[in-house]
């Protein structure tokens, strides 16, 4: 199963956000899930973190080399949405390397809808796991 995950580091602690699993379709893509840090997670959160999983995963492609492995980036994203930088942390360097491609190819992401949103997405971690 490919799986993107999304954290974002909160006073030493990181959170977890959203689930979302999608169905296996071909090998194309790889497909987002993500968990909430609370049990209850706030609808805002859970679109917002889909707009970005559905955006890279629109630019990511999939080789069937990259099964198994995994990839951690991490996201700085500006209050408009832009993207601002992204690098890898650790991983397979051939998937972060694609993983980076795709962010970057995105450039400009949806703008977050609120400052509570913006807070917890400004700094966030990205990890593929396929």
């Amino acid at each position: 199963m490919r799986k993107i995950h999304f954290y974002s580091k909160t006073s030493a602690q990181f959170l977890l956000f959203i689930a979302l699993i999608l169905p296996l379709t071909g090998c194309v893509k790889p497909h987002p899930m993500t968990k909430s840090p609370t049990t209850d997670p706030s609808p805002d959160i859970t679109h917002y973190a889909k707009l970005i999983s559905s955006n890279i995963e629109s630019k990511f492609n999939y080789k069937k080399s990259y099964a198994g492995k995994h990839c951690t980036l991490r996201l700085k994203l500006a209050p408009n949405g832009m993207l601002m930088g992204v690098k890898s942390e650790e991983g397979d360097p051939e998937l972060c390397q694609a993983a980076i491609s795709a962010t970057t190819a995105v450039n400009q992401f949806p703008a977050p809808p609120n400052q509570k949103i913006y807070d917890v997405f400004k700094n966030a971690v990205l990890d593929f796991k396929l």
